[in-house]
């Protein structure tokens, strides 16, 4: 929802309601859900020295009830509508009141279509974006307390995703694993770093979870893009270890398919980059897994999950999945700028820096409050970068990287529109998997042979829709007209 102020004036604060979502029968709807937010603009930060101007992009989204703002010509909410589980297929309707200060209220109608089909409560597709809890610790100064780590797993698990950490030595952590299952996490990621001495408490945890999480090991990230001596040496030690004492735990690496790491790797994970469609066929029919990632890096012609990425790219990375038969999607961090927005960046910051990166409206007073704890996002800008964990020296040139949600007042996760997006595009894909199930039926029934046909098109997705992992549609409409027909196959062939 798009509110524009007169010539002249400007709107500083909103307030905003709406009412219950009905159907045709004007009934609520039990279960349903609706919600406002405030669209919130982040400003890249990118080196000048590259020739760049500082852009700023709508992409916080601050859920209310009641915003106030710095005084702006335009301002922007976005509405979420949960639809439950088992709603009949049919149009409901919410209208969604906006009062600007001063000003009379606004209605706006919002019409949602439900088309009788009930997404999974476990995402089809497998996915990896760590959510790191020291990166929370890092923004707000004190780590999370139990009940707010089940409210980041629920608000993950929301968006499609699964909660989980590559860079703990027990996932997202054990004493939430019990919830995580029973709400929609399938997996178990589990260190394989001198597995050895961690065989006791592997055991143990394959024991008590193993029949509800599915457990895979990681470790040695990107293991052949190392410069470190005898770093290959180390994981194979590994990765050999791992399969000799816990053979039916598949072995997940962030390494693009290469015949060095042959026989030792079950679960490849190349760079976006670094996808080979041919590798990919060969090690899939010896009965290997292949996912893939992007860090902040490759730029366009592939998609990415950046800030300043364009907004159909995190919808579509789902449907590169199904395009190019990759089942699994993980990326390094939800949440990796929180530490770039605390103390630890202040005393990084050199004038040097600050100038070089546009960051104009960081004074030297601004800079004390920060390296003091007095000050903080959402009081001063959001910084858009992260450094490196190996080099603190090095800082990305992109922006956005690794930070799909921002730190909200007293713990709260903030969603970004990227983040949306993505949510979007996860359950695009479950409808792909339920055609590729309905269509194995229809196939040994028998008969609807032309329905097949049809079916099975779409299932290949058309290639002026996704065309391959650096050839896809910029228009949403054409993404959005070919999901609209993979659900009427969808409903066509039950």
């Amino acid at each position: 929802i798009m509110l524009l102020a007169s010539p002249g004036q400007t709107i500083g604060s909103v307030k905003t309601s709406s009412s219950a979502l009905s159907g045709a029968d004007q009934r609520p709807v039990s279960g349903a859900k609706v919600q406002v937010y405030l669209e919130e603009m982040v400003r890249t930060a990118m080196q000048l020295e590259q020739g760049k101007t500082q852009v700023s992009y709508a992409d916080v989204l601050r859920p209310g009830e009641e915003f106030t703002f710095a005084p702006s010509g335009m301002v922007l909410l976005w509405v979420d509508v949960y639809l439950p589980a088992g709603i009949a297929a049919g149009d409901y309707s919410v209208t969604v009141t906006v009062t600007p200060a001063g000003l009379p209220p606004v209605n706006v109608p919002v019409t949602v279509s439900a088309t009788g089909l009930t997404l999974p409560k476990s995402a089809s597709l497998d996915t990896a974006f760590c959510f790191a809890p020291s990166w929370v610790k890092d923004f707000y100064g004190q780590a999370p307390n139990h009940d707010q780590m089940l409210a980041y797993c629920q608000f993950i698990l929301d968006h499609r995703l699964e909660p989980m950490n590559l860079w703990s030595s027990n996932d997202i952590g054990e004493e939430y694993f019990d919830y995580c299952a029973e709400n929609g996490k399938t997996m178990m990621f589990l260190q394989i770093s001198n597995i050895r001495n961690r065989q006791a408490k592997t055991r143990e945890l394959l024991d008590r979870y193993g029949d509800r999480l599915r457990p895979i090991f990681f470790g040695h990230d990107e293991v052949l893009m190392s410069n470190k001596p005898g770093a290959l040496d180390r994981m194979k030690q590994d990765y050999a270890d791992a399969k000799e004492l816990f053979p039916e735990v598949p072995r997940l690496n962030t390494a693009p398919i290469d015949e060095r790491v042959f026989g030792y790797v079950d679960i490849w994970c190349p760079l976006f980059g670094h996808f080979n469609a041919e590798a990919t066929a060969e090690r899939q029919a010896l009965g290997e897994t292949v996912w893939w990632y992007p860090t902040d890096y490759p730029l366009a012609p592939y998609a990415n999950f950046n800030l300043d990425s364009p907004g159909i790219d995190p919808r579509v990375i789902p449907w590169m999945n199904w395009k190019l038969n990759l089942t699994g999607l993980l990326y390094w961090g939800l949440n990796r700028e929180w530490r770039s927005n605390g103390v630890f960046e202040a005393k990084q910051l050199t004038p040097e820096f600050c100038k070089l990166r546009g960051l104009d409206w960081m004074t030297p007073e601004i800079l004390e409050k920060m390296r003091a704890g007095e000050v903080r996002w959402p009081e001063i800008p959001w910084l858009p970068y992260f450094r490196s964990v190996n080099n603190i020296r090095s800082v990305s040139r992109t922006n956005g990287g690794g930070n799909l949600l921002y730190p909200g007042e007293n713990f709260q996760p903030l969603p970004s529109i990227r983040l949306k997006n993505l949510r979007d595009g996860m359950q695009d894909y479950e409808y792909f998997v339920m055609l590729r199930q309905q269509v194995d039926a229809l196939k040994k029934r028998g008969g609807q042979d032309a329905l097949v046909r049809e079916a099975e098109a779409a299932l290949a997705i058309d290639d002026n829709v996704v065309g391959g992992a650096t050839s896809f549609t910029k228009d949403p409409a054409e993404l959005l007209a070919f999901r609209d027909k993979v659900i009427d196959l969808v409903l066509r062939t039950r």
